[in-house]
């Protein structure tokens, strides 16, 4: 973005790396490219970054409900079942 552009404030990352604000966005976007192909193993790393970035299970729960419409129910119904399984990892006590 060049600075004209209206998104790009002074505190605004304008190319400059991600901040706190863009990193849960960025990865709800990644959890969706990885299940759309249903690629399990990524989608279980893109799943841990989203929890770790701050992201509620809920809030990924709610992507799969959208996946369904793009990419469809089995699709979205396996990334699910795969979340499931990250959720409760997570879950354990370390």
């Amino acid at each position: 973005m060049s600075s004209a552009s209206p998104r790009c404030t002074p505190s605004a990352t304008c190319g400059r790396g991600p901040t706190f604000s863009t990193l849960a966005p960025r990865a709800l976007t990644s959890v969706t490219i990885a299940a759309t192909p249903g690629t399990h193993e990524p989608l279980r790393g893109q799943l841990g970054i989203a929890l770790n970035n701050g992201l509620a299970p809920e809030e990924i729960v709610e992507t799969f409900i959208h996946i369904e419409a793009y990419a469809g129910a089995a699709r979205a119904f396996d990334g699910y079942q795969m979340a499931q399984q990250v959720f409760a990892e997570a879950a354990k006590p370390q």
